[in-house]
């Protein structure tokens, strides 16, 4: 189902991408956590269960969830962080449409279709110096300031270079 198109429905991290969106797994969220808001992307880290957000020209293997997370332990909002320890489910499917989160690297607005890249804290931005592509904007942004969402189509998950 593909909300993206016609609006952009509020507490929906996961915008289209029908069986696509379910293809994933539930993972443990750990380290420095305030950025740990669905729609980030997350790397794995050195346990088998555990990520963490994704740094600068990191190597993500999917987007932090919410509507598949367990009720229990996701935050009330999309827009609330995980906190430390909570179990998260983690879209790692390529072609899935999510709410992401523009990063401080975002070099200046964002047009349909330009490429995005890794940035800090788990976040997004188009600053072409950037090494870790990892999808396309589908909208047009006027306002980059860090913390911004845009509707984003992640093409790769880069785990595996």
């Amino acid at each position: 189902m593909a909300y993206w198109n016609a609006y952009t429905p509020t507490n929906r991290v996961i915008l289209a991408g029908g069986p696509l969106e379910e293809i994933g797994e539930d993972l443990t969220v750990i380290g420095t956590v305030t950025y740990a808001k669905a729609g980030v992307l997350v790397a794995y880290n050195t346990s088998d269960d555990d990520v963490i957000v994704c740094a600068y020209n990191g190597k993500p293997i999917g987007v932090l969830g919410w509507e598949r997370s367990n009720t229990l332990t996701r935050p009330s909002t999309i827009t609330t962080a995980y906190a430390a320890g909570d179990r998260a489910f983690v879209h790692e499917a390529p072609g899935i449409v999510v709410r992401g989160w523009l990063g401080a690297k975002t070099t200046s607005a964002i047009t349909k279709g330009d490429k995005l890249y890794t940035d800090d804290n788990g976040m997004v931005c188009n600053d072409t110096s950037g090494t870790s592509f990892v999808g396309i904007a589908l909208e047009s942004i006027a306002s980059t300031g860090a913390g911004s969402t845009a509707r984003v189509k992640f093409l790769y998950m880069g785990a595996g270079e």
